[in-house]
């Protein structure tokens, strides 16, 4: 059964899209599945393509590796994979569960969106030509033209 509600500050965060028909102990049980599966699959295709990059080239690849886009991805993973750890442990109150919710979609989100810029930043692929120009749509970041390039 859901916890009662111990304030007015309370009752706006509880009434602002967060989901606590369940109980805490259910909405940590949901944190706990979403860190573990987001986590998993993030940082397992992390390992399968840096793994395949260094098998295929050798360690004379790995400064190709320290990217700011690779670094981007395994902090994502991360921060995934705290969520998984915290929502695991001992039972917590759905105030910090929703802070935990929220901080880690978050994190994890500008973490994300960070290494696509990055990526898009990269001129051979057409994914970072396209992103590149949603960039400049949405954002006004300038696109530098195939003659600019250098």
């Amino acid at each position: 059964m859901a916890s009662p509600i111990s304030s007015t500050h309370d009752a706006r965060w509880m009434g602002a899209g967060f989901d606590t028909w369940g109980g805490s102990s259910f909405v940590q049980a949901r944190l706990g599945l979403l860190g573990k599966t987001v986590f998993l699959l993030s940082g397992g295709f992390f390992v399968v393509m840096n793994g395949l990059l260094l098998a295929g080239g050798g360690l004379g690849i790995l400064p190709a590796l320290a990217t700011q886009a690779n670094l981007m991805h395994f902090l994502a993973a991360s921060v995934m994979g705290a969520l998984w750890a915290v929502a695991g442990g001992r039972p917590r109150s759905l105030r910090v569960l929703g802070w935990l919710d929220a901080g880690s979609l978050l994190l994890g989100g500008i973490t994300l969106a960070l290494m696509a810029r990055f990526y898009s930043r990269q001129d051979e692929s057409y994914a970072a030509k396209v992103l590149a120009a949603l960039r400049n749509q949405f954002g006004g970041h300038a696109v530098k033209k195939a003659d600019e390039a250098g």
